[in-house]
């Protein structure tokens, strides 16, 4: 599939909402109807020449759409009302981060990490009060819009970023959990900002819940740790008596990638 610029400009301007869901519905993706993720990016861009108000009314109404990848588009144009309309900028986010259809919820996390990017202290304020709540599904997006702002490598603001996410580490629901210490973390984190992570992850280690020192260990299973394979080691070493058998797992986990 394709993306079809003109006919899609042409359903934007006639503001077919429904023609431009059946075309969206057309392709197949993930082995389900549904278009590719490039023609899904490409809609997004001809969206987005329109106004930020019209972008925001094609939010709305692709929002309330029965397609889950009508709803993912409405992820990556959502975000543009957050200068007028912060409040109903977060809640639609919100819906989006809950949305019963997985590959909308991975959209979402997108929507987020486009405020941060137009305002990140306003976004970052949208993240604490998310992970105070703790809401797995929404707590995921706020874990990995922080990964993908940290690619901007701006050493100002990784403390405040790492704050939230030591937030997470103890919060339960294995949708959530993996997705921090072996992706955001050590997979993210450790790689822009590995002094200021190395520090986090050597608080956690001296922390006795379990999922906590699961993220930990888990963080020094991706390549980026091998970096630091010396400090890995040294932070492990504080589990060594620690017999639960998730964090073992984790351990000898992390041991094996450290080796390497």
């Amino acid at each position: 599939m394709q993306l079809e610029s003109e006919r899609v400009r042409g359903w934007i301007g006639d503001e077919d909402v429904g023609a431009l869901a059946t075309y969206l519905m057309s392709g197949t993706h993930h082995g389900k109807p549904g278009a590719p993720q490039a023609v899904k990016l490409g809609v997004i861009a001809l969206l987005r020449e329109a106004t930020p108000g019209r972008q925001l009314a094609w939010a709305k109404k692709l929002m309330k759409r029965e397609e889950g990848i009508a709803r993912s588009v409405a992820c990556g144009l959502v975000a543009v009302g957050w200068e007028r309309d912060a409040k109903g900028t977060a809640k639609r986010l919100r819906t989006l981060a809950e949305d019963p259809d997985w590959e909308v919820r991975e959209w979402a996390a997108g929507g987020l990490a486009d405020v941060l990017a137009s305002d990140f202290a306003g976004g970052l304020a949208l993240c604490d009060a998310w992970s105070r709540e703790g809401e797995e599904a929404s707590c995921r997006a706020v874990a990995l819009a922080l990964s993908s702002r940290s690619k901007e490598r701006n050493a100002s603001e990784a403390k405040p970023m790492l704050a939230i996410m030591e937030r997470l580490l103890p919060l339960d629901g294995a949708y959530l959990q993996k997705n921090l210490g072996p992706f955001t973390l050590g997979g993210g984190f450790l790689s822009r900002f590995p002094d200021a992570t190395l520090k986090l992850l050597r608080k956690g280690a001296g922390r006795k819940d379990e999922n906590t020192r699961w993220n930990v260990a888990m963080a020094f299973t991706t390549a980026a740790s091998r970096k630091h394979a010396g400090e890995g080691r040294a932070i492990l070493d504080a589990f060594d008596g620690d017999d639960r058998s998730r964090v073992q797992r984790a351990v000898a986990r992390a041991r094996k990638n450290l080796s390497k």
